[in-house]
């Protein structure tokens, strides 16, 4: 599964009265989400994916053409499964023979 960071501008909209001298910034907007689709012209993101599924919920499609930076990693990388350690005997009881 991939987990993707999208860094990407997009517009902004106002109902509000703006001075015309403040008018034409853009937002810059971060993602973070799972890769769900990706096209020539798209990526789709959602909050919660699940293996081989068919459908999706909460997604997002964000234009290449807005994407200023984008990373990416798999899950296993991203939260990686704690190893358990084997217990060490002292330096002590190494060479100690059983009694």
């Amino acid at each position: 599964m991939t987990i993707i960071y999208l860094k990407w501008r997009d517009a902004i909209h106002s109902m509000n009265e703006h001075a015309i001298t403040e008018l034409g910034g853009l937002a810059e907007l971060h993602e973070i989400g799972f890769l769900i689709k990706e096209t020539p012209d798209s990526i789709v993101i959602g909050t919660e994916c699940q293996d081989a599924a068919t459908n999706v919920r909460m997604w997002l499609t964000v234009p290449k053409v807005n994407i200023v930076d984008i990373k990416r990693t798999t899950l296993a990388r991203a939260f990686p499964k704690p190893r358990v350690k084997k217990a060490r005997k002292p330096e002590s009881q190494k060479d100690a023979k059983p009694e």
